[in-house]
């Protein structure tokens, strides 16, 4: 028997308060202003100093020592904006070693010595001020400050290609792009009760209290908020220089999705307001910002693409409005280029994100400022070039019901109830599509929030033990779906087709483990329930014989295995609903059973059906297609049929690459396989 890797069996799932508490060392922000100083005393001794920097950006960490200084500043993320303040005596041997990096915006030298045509400074154009008085560098930071937020603020979009296809499964950019629109779909349209909404926004509180202990200027907003916050005033709230915008900002950049359900109230009325007060008029506007060269590259290739950009998104009416954060700044125009984003409205578009004029609400009066809703989706049309160093990037607002996002915009429709979306829901679409990190999120925050019944707790608990079990972690797995499990037993009826659910999927993680026993154990507990619910050809059933199946081949009883399969076939090609992932799954079992039991022109003709029902159901490049391709070949392989065995494999191994990284375990097992076989020719 040749040595090679196990066949791939197809198992069946039947499916039918917050880690925010631990804040500290955590920014909630984008931009962070950090202070290297090597004198303790010097620092220490300007609490009012550190006082007004909070006041300007919050979020300030002091250092002592330089190496420690530089690690944490490698450590974040390129999406985190960093003002750097050091003391003259010690820049310059810290300034050559973080001045390229992208989260490094601007530095400022507090010079002791009144020494301000320090002759590096020209080299280093981030250096934007060289001053002995402390309180004027500070000024200085306050003024360009302005001018940074607007301009270096990342944006955070997605692209979709219209002529690439979409696979929830598989990860390219459109998929990317679909994931954005569940979470704003999410955001848009979760209903929370009122008790939900008044948990949220003092949780909210209770957060802020702790993140903004230090700001005494943000500490006075917060008690505003806390006792006159209302939902017709989140725009002001939105427009004010405060927590909110930088915590929703931060939030939507990294995907928190804690923090995006604590703010989900103030999203709603956001989007709420900017509905009711939709522009009509508004046929162009404009917004300029800095961005990096691979960025540049990033939006040059998107020409003739559609972005969504998800963050709520300022723009002017006026153009020299925007170009104005241009005038008198530097920047290092090596690694940074302008850019002026024109985007060009057609007001009698429909079913578009909302956009408005937010100018009565702004605390700048002076200018025009036309808000887009998070998740508004722009045509790239052309990138040009000015004679000023200026490109401008032509965009052109896009309809949601543009023929060319019909499929996502109908995958995400059969995600959710229109009626009862929620933060379960919304966990299933995440893990869905494979965010497993984020589902994890929701089911945790479900099952610490008192709002919530047992029954949305044991979904939490089933779904937590799933997530664990596709990561590898058994023991997790299945702690967290007895949990479940107890649960139902205690509120539902003995034979609720939900707790075969839940013996099923402990069945499925035993068997993972190894203990077929067990597994054997969970599975006709389950049959039994589901029997007496459905009757004997449900497909709940079929998945149930399936799963014996794979327990029984890996206990080597192939006939009691190949019994189970052909009873999980029989009711799936009989019942209507049966999908086309089951009945190509069951063929392939059978054809794995076969080829153990040296039937293998059995084995190739279940292999072939299986093969046939996949290239009708999936994309030609998924997986699943290469992992029928390559059983094929191993067949070929046992009876001696080399070249046709190579063919096989070869084809496995196209898809493979094209789907997996090059580390991933299928690839190099379908290399080494090919290698193999073809020393044999």
């Amino acid at each position: 028997m040749i040595k090679r890797k196990r066949k791939k069996m197809e198992i069946n799932e039947s499916s039918n308060r917050s880690s925010l508490a631990s804040t500290t060392g955590e920014n909630f922000e984008i931009f962070g202003l950090i202070w290297l100083d090597l004198s303790t005393n010097n620092v220490h001794d300007n609490i009012d100093i550190q006082q007004q920097i909070r006041s300007i950006i919050n979020n300030l960490k002091i250092f002592h020592n330089i190496d420690t200084c530089e690690q944490y500043i490698r450590s974040l993320s390129k999406d985190d904006r960093i003002v750097f303040l050091v003391n003259e005596k010690h820049a310059f041997q810290i300034i050559p070693r973080i001045c390229e990096l992208r989260q490094i915006i601007s530095i400022y030298i507090h010079s002791t010595e009144n020494n301000q045509n320090y002759k590096s400074i020209d080299q280093y154009k981030k250096i934007k001020s060289m001053k002995s008085d402390l309180d004027e560098l500070i000024v200085q930071i306050k003024l360009d400050h302005v001018k940074q937020k607007k301009l270096e603020e990342p944006l955070k979009i997605n692209i979709f290609d219209p002529n690439q296809s979409i696979d929830r499964l598989m990860s390219n950019t459109n998929t990317e792009f679909l994931h954005s629109q569940l979470l704003i779909h999410f955001l848009q349209h979760m209903k929370l009760t009122n008790e939900q909404i008044i948990e949220n926004k003092k949780e909210l509180i209770d957060l802020c209290k702790t993140v903004y202990h230090d700001n005494l200027n943000q500490l006075k907003i917060l008690h505003e908020f806390e006792h006159n916050y209302l939902s017709s005033n989140a725009l002001w709230w939105y427009t004010f220089d405060s927590f909110l915008y930088e915590l929703l900002n931060k939030s939507l950049n990294t995907i928190n999705i804690d923090l995006l359900y604590l703010l989900q109230f103030f999203t709603h009325d956001l989007i709420r307001q900017l509905k009711n007060d939709q522009s009509s008029s508004i046929n162009r506007v404009y917004r300029s910002y800095l961005i990096s060269n691979d960025e540049f590259d990033l939006y040059k290739d998107s020409i003739g693409k559609y972005i969504s950009i998800n963050t709520f998104f300022s723009t002017y009416i006026y153009r020299n409005d925007a170009l104005d954060y241009f005038n008198n700044y530097e920047y290092d125009n090596n690694k940074l280029k302008k850019i002026l984003f024109k985007i060009d409205i057609d007001p009698h578009l429909t079913k578009i994100k909302p956009y408005a004029n937010i100018s009565i609400h702004s605390q700048t009066t002076n200018e025009q400022e036309i808000l887009f809703s998070l998740g508004s989706i722009f045509r790239v049309d052309n990138i040009v070039q000015e004679k000023n160093e200026i490109y401008i990037m032509h965009l052109t607002l896009c309809s949601d019901d543009d023929y060319h996002f019909k499929s996502i915009f109908d995958y995400i429709k059969h995600q959710y109830d229109e009626n009862n979306i929620n933060l379960l829901s919304f966990g299933h679409a995440l893990k869905r599509t494979g965010k497993l990190d984020e589902a994890e999120k929701c089911y945790q925050r479900l099952i610490n929030d008192s709002t919530h019944d047992q029954v949305f707790k044991s979904h939490s608990y089933h779904y937590l033990g799933r997530i664990a079990e596709a990561r590898g972690d058994y023991d997790t797995s299945l702690e967290c779906l007895h949990k479940s499990l107890e649960i139902k037993l205690k509120i539902m009826k003995q034979n609720d087709p939900n707790i075969a659910q839940s013996y099923n999927c402990i069945g499925i993680v035993y068997q993972q483990k190894g203990d077929q026993e067990k597994a054997l154990e969970a599975f006709n507990k389950a049959l039994i329930i589901w029997r007496r619910a459905y009757g004997k050809n449900h497909p709940k059933v079929a998945g149930c014989y399936n799963n014996m199946g794979v327990v029984y081949k890996r206990e080597k009883k192939y006939a009691e295995a190949l019994e189970s399969f052909l009873k999980a076939l029989d009711i799936r090609e009989r019942h209507p609903s049966a999908s086309p992932h089951d009945l190509a799954g069951s063929h392939n079992n059978i054809g794995a059973v076969y080829e153990r039991l040296g039937h293998h022109e059995l084995a190739i003709e279940h292999y072939n059906l299986s093969l046939k029902i996949k290239s009708k159901s999936l994309p030609p490049q998924h997986p699943s297609i290469a992992s029928t391709f390559e059983n094929m070949g191993y067949v070929y392989e046992n009876t001696g049929a080399y070249l046709q065995a190579l063919s096989y494999l070869e084809k496995a191994a196209m898809i493979y690459r094209h789907s997996l990284l090059p580390t991933h375990h299928d690839v190099i097992q379908i290399e080494e396989s090919i290698q193999r076989v073809s020393s044999k020719l």
